[in-house]
């Protein structure tokens, strides 16, 4: 990943194993999973851009050519949980997510007896940045995930932006997202909006009564608007109102993808 025009690191966090004889722990662990997320990700960009098919090998230790597969989706699906990264996707798009470009970014492979020995996107979260709150970003009518342009850290999520790079995939999004809108999902997020900002007023206002800091102790990447709430409730009218514009933008966006597939 890009941050600043720099290289952003990936933290390896993985349960211990025996390893190997004339094997640290370390060295077994890190080289495995080091060039397990390499070759995926080959395997992914050459299907997307190249129209070049890999498959792993049964140990997951290397790459062999997939001369079955003719197109990038299905040769992609037997190696990544693709579900997970439309609905990854589809979160970080919504709460335009800057920190989604150079950390907070998580996946997992599970090679176990019971798992799918897919990469697997996972656990989206730190959304401090996201939701119009950041400076250079409060705008909500740009696609943001895949686009280093609308990001204030000039930094490029390399899964989100090569994954976008497909029809197929644009298609897949543009489907979740008009099935989660269908279901009353956005609704549902405003209404949670409203209903938390009325039920834990007091504990909001006891808050703020210790600690006077709202709109007044506000990190310098925030954008202007943070600076000028006075109450708890200003805060959730912006992110209410912030919401329903982006909603609406991807809506009518996302229709369009699905129109012109």
């Amino acid at each position: 990943m890009l941050h600043n025009g720099e290289i952003a690191r990936y933290t390896i966090k993985n349960d211990i194993y025996e390893p190997k004889a004339g094997e640290s722990i370390q060295t077994s662990q890190y080289t495995f999973i080091r060039n397990y997320t390499e070759n995926v990700f080959k395997l992914i960009y050459d299907a997307i851009y190249k129209n070049v098919f890999w498959k792993f090998n049964a140990d997951f230790t290397a790459l062999e050519r997939d001369f079955d597969c003719t197109d990038s989706r299905s040769a992609i699906e037997k190696a990544v949980d693709i579900d997970s990264m439309v609905d990854t996707f589809v979160i970080a798009e919504i709460a335009c997510d800057n920190d989604v470009d150079w950390s907070s970014f998580f996946f997992t492979f599970d090679n176990s007896a019971t798992g799918n020995k897919k990469l697997t996107f996972q656990a989206p979260w730190d959304f401090d940045s996201g939701f119009g709150m950041m400076r250079g970003l409060e705008t909500y009518d740009k696609i943001f995930s895949a686009n280093v342009s609308t990001n204030a850290m000039q930094a490029l999520n390399p899964w989100t932006s090569v994954f976008f790079s497909a029809d197929w995939f644009r298609v897949a999004v543009a489907e979740r997202f008009a099935e989660l809108e269908e279901a009353g999902a956005f609704d549902r997020l405003i209404e949670l909006i409203d209903k938390v900002t009325e039920t834990y007023k007091p504990y909001f206002d006891k808050n703020y009564e210790k600690w006077d800091n709202l709109g007044k102790i506000v990190d310098e990447v925030q954008g202007d608007t943070v600076t000028t709430f006075q109450t708890h409730a200003d805060a959730a009218k912006f992110l209410r109102e912030w919401i329903t514009h982006r909603v609406e933008f991807l809506s009518g966006y996302f229709s369009d993808v699905s129109e012109n597939r």
